[in-house]
C-alpha cells in the first residue's frame, strides 16, 4: 500500500507492505479415526496391549499423539445380572500399575493394555465395556466407549456321568464316588 497527505499534487510514501497474522481457535473436539473399531478380543489372563486399530481419534487442531484419554467408567460386565469390574486397564511394562489417564502417543507406541483379572472365567465368554473421554489440549472432548470380548481359554465344560442306580420302593441308596455326578 501507499500513504498520501492532503497537499496539491499530494506527497506519496514508497511501497509498504502490512501483514495480517490469523491465530486459529481450536474449537473443535477430537474424531474418532476413520477404521477405528473401539473393540478388541482378549485371552484370558493375557495381558493386551490397545492398538491404534482399536482406539484411535485425531484432531485438525493439534497433533494427534497429545490426545488425553481419562477413564470415566472402568471395564465392566455387560451382563446385568452380575455387573461387575473385571480387569483394569495398566502400563504394558508396569502391568500392576493401574491408570485412568493416558495419550494417543502411549497407544501408538504400545504402552497401554487391558489385564484380565487372575479369576477363572469358565467356559462363558465376557463382554466388558468402559467409558472415556478424549480431549485435546484445548481442552475440547468427546466421549467414548470402548467394548473388550473376553474369551476363555482351554476351558471344557464339566465332564458328566451317569451310571445309574436301581432302589427297591421303600429302600434307600447312598451315593458314593462310584455314582459320580460331575468333575
Amino acid at each position: 500500500f501507499h500513504v498520501q497527505d492532503d497537499n496539491d499534487p499530494p506527497n506519496q510514501s514508497g511501497q509498504h507492505t502490512f501483514i495480517v497474522k490469523i491465530h486459529p481457535v481450536d474449537d473443535l473436539p477430537p474424531e474418532l479415526y476413520p477404521g477405528t473399531t473401539l473393540h478388541m478380543t482378549v485371552q484370558e489372563y493375557e495381558l493386551t496391549p490397545f492398538k491404534k486399530k482399536f482406539l484411535r481419534y485425531t484432531d485438525l487442531d493439534c497433533d494427534d499423539r497429545d490426545l488425553k484419554y481419562t477413564i470415566k467408567m472402568v471395564p465392566m460386565d455387560t451382563d446385568e445380572n452380575n455387573p461387575v469390574p473385571l480387569g483394569n486397564i495398566v502400563l504394558t511394562d508396569s502391568p500392576d500399575s493401574v491408570i485412568t489417564e493416558f495419550t494417543q502417543a502411549q497407544i501408538n507406541h504400545h504402552k497401554v493394555a487391558y489385564k484380565p483379572p487372575d479369576q477363572e472365567l469358565g467356559i462363558t465368554p465376557k463382554v466388558l465395556q468402559f467409558t472415556f473421554i478424549v480431549e485435546d489440549t484445548a481442552g475440547n472432548a468427546v466421549d467414548g466407549l470402548f467394548t473388550i470380548f473376553l474369551q476363555p481359554v482351554d476351558n471344557k465344560p464339566p465332564m458328566i456321568t451317569n451310571t445309574g442306580f436301581t432302589v427297591l420302593e421303600t429302600g434307600t441308596y447312598i451315593i458314593t464316588k462310584k455314582e459320580q455326578i460331575g468333575r
